[in-house]
């Protein structure tokens, strides 16, 4: 067990970091043309049943299926 474990949180703290990076380029990259998109979809993702969505995905793929217990 003490071998899996690791002994530093540095991996973590480089994951973090590399997410950061992440989210700050695709803010700084979306287009005004792309905000406007995010918004008008809302309305239509607000009215999704989502349960619905979520359990047409799982069934689409065996493993996803094993996974999930489906």
């Amino acid at each position: 067990v003490l071998l899996t474990i690791p002994t530093s949180s540095c991996s973590n703290e480089r994951s973090f970091s590399c997410l950061r990076y992440l989210k700050s380029y695709l803010r700084s990259t979306m287009k005004q043309k792309r905000k406007s998109y995010c918004d008008v979809y809302r309305e239509i993702i607000d009215k999704l049943n989502m349960e619905e969505f979520i359990n047409n995905f799982i069934k689409k793929n065996k493993i996803r299926a094993a996974t999930f217990v489906m």
